[in-house]
């Protein structure tokens, strides 16, 4: 029985360092602009639940750079599978926070992308279609009607 726990425990402790090895190559790879590496270490990762390589995923299918095809619906997926982590927003989209970074992104030329009010404006709607207060509050302040709840 002793050997069969310590089996166990040598394999799991072994993934982990597999899964770490893996994850930090990926972000390795972002880093340094090879996207398609990147994709490669870290989409496993994000199929297996890994809210880093999701959140890093979704991000590189928002900018389509370096070889990742731009591609808004695999971006929407990924930040969906992430969730609201850090944080949780009871009765909102899961890929509503991420969406309203991405809007903020675009507005501000900033994390890797030009500024783009069109793309903004885009990504702000979804996020207030996914039901994020601050992406409708904002919405709501652009059109000049305030909050309307």
């Amino acid at each position: 029985m002793a050997l069969i726990v310590a089996v166990f425990l040598v394999m799991g402790t072994s993934l982990q360092i597999l899964k770490n090895h893996q994850l930090m190559v990926g972000i390795s790879a972002e880093k340094s602009e090879k996207r398609i590496a990147a994709l490669e270490n870290l989409k496993p990762l994000a199929y297996l639940g890994i809210k880093t390589a999701q959140l890093l995923v979704g991000w590189m299918y928002v900018e389509g750079k370096y070889g990742v095809p731009k591609n808004d619906a695999n971006a929407i997926y990924w930040f969906r599978r992430c969730g609201p982590w850090p944080f949780n927003e009871d009765g909102v989209d899961l890929a509503a926070l991420r969406e309203l970074n991405v809007a903020r992104a675009y507005a501000e030329g900033r994390l890797g992308l030009a500024a783009d009010p069109a793309e903004s404006e885009k990504w702000l709607q979804l996020a207030a279609k996914g039901g994020n207060e601050e992406a409708i509050a904002m919405l709501a302040a652009r059109s000049g009607k305030g909050n309307t709840r």
